[in-house]
Formats: C-alpha cells, structure tokens, sequence
C-alpha cells in the first residue's frame, strides 16, 4: 500500500479533483397539483380580478366577494377556481355602479 503524495516522479497518478461548488438549493416552485399553488390570498385574488387590494376589500366587507375557502391563522385563502368561478359570474362590473342600480338610493 503507497501512501505516499503523487509528484513529478509518478505522472500516472494524478490528485482527485476537487469537487465542483454547487449552488445553493433554492425551493421547488409548487407543482400545479398541489394546495399551495390552489390558494390565493386576497392580493393574489385582486391580480386574477384585475382590481386592486382595496377593491378586494371593500367587496369583503359589502358582502359582495364568496366567503373565504380557508381560514389559516387568521388569513382568509380562497381556492383559485372560487375566484376564476365568481368573476366569470359577471356580478363584477368595472368602474362605479348606476345610480339607478344601488338599491341603497330606493
């Protein structure tokens, strides 16, 4: 057994390389199957919307938006397909509503 360093008098063996850096690991995008990638919060909700946060909102607290899906530590998460399923209900209109509309005017 040669214990010894290899040098310029044995060219046949030759040191092990060194291992190549690895970069560091980022986290798996969440695959389409899964929960994470079904959940939407309300940001996520006003982006399919095409509104913002606030219009989110203030459809919460009118009562107007579905009831959240889940409830996870005090977040209201809705499933994506509540979200596309209500804004292909055509409940949602841009811009501001008619007067002749708003029952709060009769």
């Amino acid at each position: 057994m040669d214990l010894q360093a290899p040098g310029p008098a044995d060219p046949d063996r030759t040191p092990p390389a060194a291992p190549a850096a690895t970069p560091p690991e980022t986290p798996p995008a969440a695959p389409s199957g899964s929960p994470s990638a079904k959940l939407v919060s309300a940001r996520g909700a006003a982006e399919i919307l095409g509104v913002t946060d606030g219009a989110v909102r203030k459809m919460i607290a009118r009562g107007t938006f579905p009831d959240p899906d889940v409830l996870l530590d005090a977040r209201r998460l809705w499933c994506r397909t509540t979200i596309e399923a209500y804004s292909s209900t055509g409940r949602r209109r841009p811009g501001r509503p008619r007067k002749d509309a708003d029952p709060r005017t009769a």
